[in-house]
């Protein structure tokens, strides 16, 4: 079983068992569908459901409870599930706003909306392509920081605590996963800080919203 990074063993923390939807499940090229599978491992008595637009890898895959479709249009009932996760799925995307929407929709009262997503704000990104880069419009500066050729845009965590309030969410909570500090020893670079100011600064923003 492949590990997870610290933001898929967030997304295992805060699951909500029952029914359980990853919209954007199958991930990418060759990359296997950890989190998804370890979902179906960890929850035995949960029905775990899947989505995503990429209908070659879904069919590799052939897991049980998986479909092809877009996460702004899921094709289920109206309040269906008790937890929908969205896995870094945003930032491949120019309307997030749908997608919140749709998780809102699909969700029954109580239900828990899980959001991992690149953080702008983590320190080592944004000192690096916004306070110190010379040029922050140079293309390059652009696709650097984007770091994946699918990237489209990156949400700031708050814009996104608006999204979800708008949407009608009703408690947000925020974390972020995943440090890269820079300037500090090697060892120490990526390790995880357990307490404010630290867990503003990781690379990841982990949210969790409350139908």
């Amino acid at each position: 079983m492949n590990s997870l990074s610290p933001r898929g063993t967030w997304v295992l923390q805060n699951t909500k068992s029952g029914k359980i939807l990853h919209v954007g499940f199958a991930g990418c090229d060759d990359d296997p569908d950890t989190l998804f599978t370890q979902t179906v491992r960890l929850f035995p008595q949960s029905e775990v459901f899947g989505v995503d637009i990429n209908a070659k890898k879904i069919k590799k895959l052939a897991r049980p409870n998986t479909k092809v479709a877009d996460g702004k249009h899921l094709p289920f009932k109206t309040n269906t599930f008790e937890c929908v996760v969205l896995a870094e799925v945003l930032e491949h995307q120019t309307a997030p706003f749908e997608f919140i929407t749709e998780a809102y929709r699909v969700l029954k009262d109580d239900g828990i909306f899980l959001i991992t997503t690149p953080n702008p704000l983590g320190v080592f990104r944004w000192l690096k392509h916004y306070i110190f880069a010379r040029d922050i419009g140079n293309k390059g500066n652009v696709l650097t920081y984007m770091g994946s050729s699918d990237h489209k845009m990156f949400i700031e965590p708050l814009s996104l605590i608006s999204l979800l309030y708008l949407a009608k969410f009703r408690k947000v909570i925020v974390t972020t996963k995943n440090p890269s500090y820079p300037y500090f020893p090697k060892k120490l670079r990526e390790l995880e800080i357990p307490f404010w100011p630290f867990t503003r600064l990781g690379t990841y923003s982990c949210l969790k919203a409350v139908k």
